[in-house]
């Protein structure tokens, strides 16, 4: 299925949902703190997008001090994805794309029918990528909208509670959706103000579950066997 996230981005779906379920090995660095030293600049040109790079950060969470500059500069989860979102520059995105398009355009055929089969591919999401951007630019949808930050709750008609005989409540299976949502939720919440020793592994952990938890209850089944009533 097409993703507008990842469009929008220029990266994989794989890629996208490695930084929701907060995998260590992607992450997005937060834009710096003004006046303060950052993990950017004193790395200076390296790129932290390269093979190499990705895997030596995960060998700095155990470091003393370490959990301050993750905190302050570094985002997983769907932060990181509308912290992205947010710093994009429609119009720039329209510009470099078409750019792009027209100079595969001039290439022509290579001549290899797996490169000019890849071309083709590029040249068709570059089409979908600025028809999508003028969409934004022309309906003044900022795009770090798509990723929710408030939850919609179904009012208590449509996810009733029933008590049959012998006293027993039958329940919608959305109560239960909603419910795992809480739970993982404020378990999350205690883990990060109940203490400031809360190893972050645990707290990565904690968070892939409410992803996982509103994940399901957007679209139940996305994550496995579905729950029916």
């Amino acid at each position: 299925l097409p993703s507008y996230i990842a469009n929008l981005l220029d990266k994989s779906l794989k890629e996208l949902e490695g930084l929701v379920y907060c995998d260590y090995l992607n992450f997005s660095f937060a834009r710096p703190i003004t006046k303060k030293p950052t993990f950017l600049r004193l790395r200076g040109s390296f790129e932290y997008e390269i093979q190499s790079w990705k895997y030596s950060i995960p060998l700095f969470f155990t470091t003393q001090g370490f959990d301050r500059f993750r905190n302050r500069e570094i985002s997983t989860g769907a932060v990181a994805i509308r912290e992205q979102l947010a710093d994009l520059d429609l119009r720039i995105i329209l510009e470099n794309s078409l750019v792009e398009w027209k100079e595969l355009g001039e290439e022509g055929p290579t001549g290899n029918e797996w490169e000019d089969r890849k071309v083709g591919r590029r040249k068709d999401f570059l089409v979908r990528r600025m028809e999508l951007t003028k969409h934004f630019i022309r309906t003044n949808i900022e795009p770090e909208w798509m990723v929710l930050f408030l939850l919609p709750v179904l009012p208590p008609e449509l996810r009733p509670i029933i008590q049959i005989d012998g006293g027993k409540l039958m329940s919608s299976d959305i109560n239960e959706l909603y419910r795992r949502v809480i739970y993982r939720n404020n378990t999350l919440t205690d883990l990060l103000t109940t203490s400031r020793s809360t190893p972050g592994e645990l707290v990565m952990c904690q968070e892939k579950l409410v992803q996982e938890a509103v994940d399901t209850l957007l679209d139940n089944g996305i994550r496995g066997q579905p729950m029916k009533d």
